[in-house]
């Protein structure tokens, strides 16, 4: 979904502000709203890392930079990640260079990169949070007609809770609420 398709969602709240400002609001909300809640993970493709070679470029999907590296494979060996190898921008650096050429499987937390237009469709269901991040940004400028300190507290909270229920699901996975409750007897 791209931005563009985000702005009435926003207008219609803010009236008045300019609507590249609402645009790069929209694109900072969903960059932050990624980067704290990692809640778009991908197993990338597999990349090659010449022999000798310490950097590994990683193959994103179009229009994603990485969040953050979550685990990385070295020819199907785990890789300590922060002893052995760390996550570099959108490329993983090694501590010392592999004798042979090596294939790298990575795990990682991914985010819109700042050019991208929009967010993959599959992760539309972030965007009520994303438009809660940019309305909170928004209201929050002050000398403007549409300013709101009280609706960018509100918005801002509510934004803040998408991310947390994010995080904890992105940790935990999707049923996070389902309770499994087995009767004891006491006789």
């Amino acid at each position: 979904m791209t931005y563009r398709d985000m702005l009435p969602l926003v207008v219609s709240v803010v009236r008045g502000a300019p609507i590249p400002w609402v645009e790069t609001e929209l694109r900072e909300s969903a960059l932050a709203f990624f980067q704290r809640s990692s809640a778009w993970i991908e197993d990338l493709d597999p990349v090659t890392l010449v022999a000798g070679e310490t950097t590994a470029e990683l193959d994103l999907p179009p229009g994603a930079a990485v969040a953050v590296l979550l685990s990385a494979k070295a020819n199907a060996v785990q890789i300590r990640l922060t002893r052995d190898a760390a996550g570099a921008g959108n490329s993983i650096v090694f501590a010392r260079p592999f004798p042979e050429d090596v294939e790298i499987a990575a795990t990682a937390a991914l985010k819109p990169a700042f050019s991208s237009q929009g967010i993959p469709d599959d992760m539309r269901e972030f965007v009520p949070a994303i438009l809660h991040g940019a309305i909170a940004r928004l209201k929050a400028h002050g000398g403007v007609e549409w300013s709101d300190p009280q609706g960018s507290a509100l918005a801002l909270g509510r934004y803040k809770d998408e991310i947390a229920r994010a995080r904890r699901r992105s940790l935990v996975g999707p049923n996070i609420n389902t309770l499994a409750v087995r009767p004891v007897s006491f006789i």
